[in-house]
């Protein structure tokens, strides 16, 4: 198969699918991700075709860290006051200290497992949580406490993940901790919002010179690769470097939603094929070997989101939508774990390859059930109106 063809079939099979969940009451993107499975079935992309995949899924993923980053309006924010953030902290350190409590303290797995699994069960996948808020123009309260939460969620989660693998490289190797590793993955943090910082002025300060939309939609897309591109080439967060180019964005540029629309209008189809390639990188062999670990996992990653989310809720005085529903909005989990995982070195192959088997299982069971869920949670929060 050419390389179009494929993009063809999978942008086609990927309308399709969506489609067909209408009937169900299912959000599009679970058809997206079932039509990459059936995909997978009888065709798995290799050599150049999945250099291409991975280019458009790059894109796919700079046009979605861009739009969660402009959901960070300061104006927005400060109106809501300090409580997204503390919603963002609690959801996230609610998971992580879940997960590690009840797979150390009831299935008595060594710390280093379960240090690094909890740090990882913090991420929730931003890419599906925006795709349902669009699909079902969900407005109100729940939604702009979500998208704010789910933007921040990523940054906290690669802080935990970083200070965690210090922890277990120091475990399994018997020495001490330097001080100065903890400043990596704040350093990590630093200069990925640096990079997507100086991203967001250049655009900024461009799209006044813009004299149409189309000339404005080229900067745009010209500036946003470079950014994500640059951040992906020395190894830093391309995610976080897109979110705060796009916050960067909307709270500096007066032309902030004509580059919104500009995007939305070519990245629908990317987006499609971005959820489809995920689908077809879903091994479904693997879920028998998810075992009584990974269940654990499953289950106490979701306890703790919506538990964290609750506290704080609670403890900010939450509208009693966003106390009780948005940990359920919190639970898809993809590309983020997936790419920590794959991060993970502590110098045990051992512990690495039973941490990605268990998370890459996780992740399977998180993208077939964590969209349906995520939409519910709009629906009952009544962000979501009929028809």
């Amino acid at each position: 198969m050419t390389q179009l063809l494929i993009i063809g079939v999978v942008i086609g099979a990927g309308i399709a699918l969506g489609r067909s969940m209408k009937p169900l009451r299912l959000p599009a993107v679970t058809g997206y991700v079932f039509a990459g499975v059936l995909i997978g079935l009888f065709f798995k992309p290799s050599g150049e075709t999945e250099l291409i995949l991975s280019t458009v899924s790059s894109s796919a993923l700079a046009f979605i860290a861009y739009t969660m980053g402009t959901s960070l309006n300061l104006r927005e924010l400060k109106k809501m006051g300090g409580g997204v953030i503390i919603v963002a902290l609690t959801q996230a350190f609610g998971a992580t200290l879940v997960t590690i409590l009840t797979l150390t303290g009831l299935l008595g797995q060594p710390l280093e497992l379960t240090l690094i699994l909890g740090a990882i069960a913090s991420t929730t996948a931003p890419a599906a949580t925006l795709m349902i808020v669009r699909q079902y123009r969900a407005n109100g309260p729940f939604t702009r406490t979500l998208l704010p939460v789910v933007a921040l969620d990523d940054a906290i989660a690669i802080i935990i993940f970083g200070f965690s693998q210090i922890a277990v490289a120091s475990m399994v190797s018997g020495k001490a901790i330097a001080a100065g590793l903890f400043l990596e993955p704040l350093a990590t943090l630093g200069i990925s919002a640096a990079i997507g910082f100086a991203g967001g002025l250049l655009l900024s300060y461009l799209a006044r010179k813009a004299t149409d939309e189309d000339s404005l939609l080229a900067i745009t897309l010209g500036v946003l690769f470079v950014t994500v591109g640059i951040t992906e080439y020395f190894g830093y967060s391309a995610l976080l470097a897109g979110m705060v180019l796009g916050t960067v964005v909307t709270n500096l540029s007066s032309r902030n939603m004509a580059i919104l629309n500009g995007i939305d209008r070519i990245s629908y189809s990317l987006v499609i094929s971005f959820f489809v390639f995920a689908g077809m990188g879903l091994n479904l062999e693997l879920l028998p070997r998810l075992g009584l670990v990974g269940l654990a996992y499953v289950v106490a990653r979701s306890v703790g989101k919506i538990f964290g989310a609750w506290i704080g809720g609670v403890s900010t005085r939450r509208e009693p939508a966003v106390r009780k529903y948005l940990g359920l909005a919190l639970l898809p989990q993809a590309g983020v774990a997936l790419g920590l995982a794959a991060s993970f070195d502590a110098g045990s192959p051992e512990l690495a390859e039973k941490v990605r088997t268990i998370i890459v299982s996780a992740v399977i069971v998180f993208e077939l059930i964590g969209p349906p869920l995520a939409k519910i949670a709009l629906k009952l929060s009544g962000d979501i109106k009929e028809n």
